[in-house]
């Protein structure tokens, strides 16, 4: 981990599948990232801590969305405001990426970085740090290869995406042999079966090698990213080019057309979540020891401005209004 390693903190989403925990009394419906679980830290603080462990926070830039400015402003006070990418329109995880890797390539060409969403749970932080840093260091091994970190499952979830590693390669960091998303549920005990890792859209590259997917991938954007570099962050012009992009999903429409260049490392059990769904909720806070069905010494007044998603599954799970 000789060179300079940032963190791209991946905040634009609206998180709709929990919007029945996540709309306030007044009918205010908050992305999940803005929400705490346990009446703690917000999604996002926890994810800019899971950063900061691995960087300092001037080297951790964060991607949101313009509408959402009320939730993050304050949130993020603490960082550098050129860090803070503020999207004016939702096209997708491709462009949201595209954009933090230039503003980092531009400010440190050789850098490292690594791929955190804002949204997700982690039980133990030591170990997915520790996955982290070995993938930094296999890249001054593979500087071309981008290393997704793939969680070791607990469970056929048929709701993730997963990743089957090329067997009989002995590396910590291992060839593709696909990607599969969101099987039935035969379909996923089989690939437990078969070594499958539970895709977390978690990975390590250099930014060079990012960009480099990118333009393999999708060149088109890139040319309409590259066509506007020089006024990235002035808001009429960033509003304009995003009027013209598509929607361009990151695992899709890149990583899928750049298997050649990927590699998967096994994250032991972590206590991972993406926290997609109410049940995935429950599941978290039931392997914290917290009752998701009771009011519980968590809860806090309903005039919270930051929902409080065990609270809300509480009052959803006994009929309560939230």
């Amino acid at each position: 981990m000789a060179r300079r390693t940032y963190a791209i903190v991946l905040a634009g989403g609206e998180g709709s599948r929990l919007y029945d925990l996540t709309t306030t009394p007044t009918g205010v419906r908050v992305p999940k990232q803005f929400c705490s679980l346990a009446g703690g830290p917000t999604l996002l603080r926890q994810a800019l801590e899971r950063a900061a462990a691995l960087m300092p926070r001037e080297r951790i830039f964060v991607v949101v969305a313009e509408q959402h400015r009320a939730w993050w402003q304050r949130e993020l006070a603490d960082l550098p405001r050129e860090n803070v990418l503020a999207q004016p329109a939702g096209r997708g995880t491709a462009p949201a990426i595209l954009l933090a890797a230039l503003a980092i390539s531009r400010r440190d060409p050789g850098a490292s970085a690594i791929l955190l969403p804002s949204d997700h749970h982690v039980g133990d932080e030591v170990t997915l740090r520790g996955a982290f840093r070995s993938a930094l260091d296999e890249l001054e091994r593979t500087p071309e290869r981008i290393t997704l970190l793939g969680v070791t499952p607990d469970a056929p979830d048929s709701q993730y995406g997963w990743i089957v590693p090329k067997a009989g390669a002995g590396a910590a960091v291992r060839p593709i042999d696909l990607f599969v998303e969101k099987p039935p549920a035969e379909r996923a005990r089989e690939l437990m079966a078969r070594g499958g890792l539970w895709s977390g859209f978690l990975f390590a590259c250099r930014v060079t090698a990012l960009l480099d997917a990118f333009e393999r991938a999708q060149p088109a954007l890139v040319r309409t990213f590259l066509g506007e570099s020089s006024s990235l962050h002035s808001g009429a012009s960033l509003a304009a080019l995003y009027a013209s992009l598509p929607q361009c999903d990151f695992s899709r429409d890149v990583l899928e057309r750049v298997a050649d260049r990927l590699g998967v490392l096994a994250v032991p059990p972590c206590g991972w979540s993406d926290l997609g769904t109410p049940e995935r909720v429950a599941s978290v806070l039931a392997h914290r020891g917290q009752s998701a069905r009771t009011r519980s010494a968590v809860a806090q007044p309903r005039e919270r401005r930051v929902p409080v998603l065990s609270l809300a599954l509480a009052w959803q799970q006994t009929g309560m209004a939230i």
